[in-house]
This record gives structure tokens, sequence and C-alpha cells, in this order.
């Protein structure tokens, strides 16, 4: 059994079609949409005994709350960043530090930026995609390219981190290098007002 349908039929289906691409494609921009909306922590019981640990951690970064069952694990494991160094940045300065990961790991570092800390952990570097992936008080970035603007991560809404520059598979002076064993990545940050 086959439908034949005339040409006025024809145009008719196609124009049904076009409405319902339409509509789709208006639902999708909807949905993918990044609304910022405004976030109320409530403190549970966890995550009060994260900040009874570190009192000034800040809790809300980039628009997000570190109040997630995954955040709160993270920061068990690190003791909170209790036990760590925080640079006090003063209002409209900057901050820029050398951290590396790989086979040579120094790659936490504290800022205290109008009370508040933060803690930028370097995860990962990608040489294939030219990027660093963080952590900030838990709260992963994504991929950070290097001077991409568009690519920092917000802090807050005065304070943002960019990456300067990256060095992938750095082995020092060695004339042969193991990149498994040996070699890690030296990565450039700055903290820096908006």
């Amino acid at each position: 059994m086959s439908v034949v349908l005339k040409k006025e039929g024809k145009i008719r289906v196609l124009i049904l079609l076009f409405i319902i691409l339409i509509i789709l494609a208006v639902i999708t921009v909807a949905i993918t949409h990044n609304v910022t909306l405004p976030i109320n922590v409530t403190v549970t019981p966890d995550l009060q005994n994260i900040l009874s640990k570190n009192p000034k951690l800040a809790t809300i970064v980039n628009n997000q709350s570190i109040d997630t069952e995954y955040i709160r694990d993270y920061l068990k494991v690190y003791n909170s960043f209790s036990d760590i160094l925080y640079q006090n940045i003063i209002a409209g300065n900057s901050a820029k530090v050398t951290l590396t990961v790989g086979n040579k790991e120094n790659n936490i570092r504290g800022f205290e930026i109008n009370g508040k800390r933060y803690v930028v952990h370097l995860i990962a570097c990608d040489i294939n995609y030219g990027q660093c992936m963080f952590r900030i008080n838990g709260i992963p970035t994504g991929g950070i390219k290097v001077h991409n603007q568009e690519a920092g991560f917000d802090l807050d809404n005065t304070y943002r981190v960019e990456t300067d520059s990256v060095t992938f598979d750095y082995c020092g002076t060695k004339r042969f290098c193991n990149l498994h064993f040996e070699a890690y990545d030296i990565v450039n940050v700055t903290v820096m007002p908006k």
C-alpha cells in the first residue's frame, strides 16, 4: 500500500515539517542556554564539618556550590585544604604562580581574596588539546587553554583564573628523557581581577 500525495499535500507536509523543526530548535536553545541563577546555600552538616576545618573557604565558586556529595568527598580527601598556606591578594592586585603536574607534583596553591579562600588545584594537562584542567575548591573548571580570555575560570564576580603559559612534557636539561617516568608539565597561572 503506497500513499501518493498531490502537489498541495506535499507542500503541506513540508510546511508542517519545517514548523516542527523550528519548534525543536527553539526548545533546544532554551534548554542549552546558560542561565546564571543566584544560588542560596544552606549549610548542610557535611558542609559545616568542612567549613569548621577551613571557615574562610569560599562555598560558591563561579556561581556553583561546593555542597555536593562528590565535592564534599574531594574536600575530605584533602582535609578541606586547611593545612596549606594562602597567599593574600589585596583588592585590585594579581598573583602569578607556577604549578607542576606529572612526575613532579607541585599542583596546589591557595589564595585569599576579600576574606574568602580559593584553592587552585592543577589536575592534569593535555598536550593534544593544549589545555589544562583544574579544580577550584573542588569544582572542576574544564579545560583552560593558554591565553584564551573566554577559557578562564571565574572565582567570583571580581576575580578569575587564567593560564599564562604551559610547557608540556618538560624534562629539564636532560638529553634523553622518558616522557612517561620523568616528564612533567609546567603551568604558569594568574589569579587576576576581571
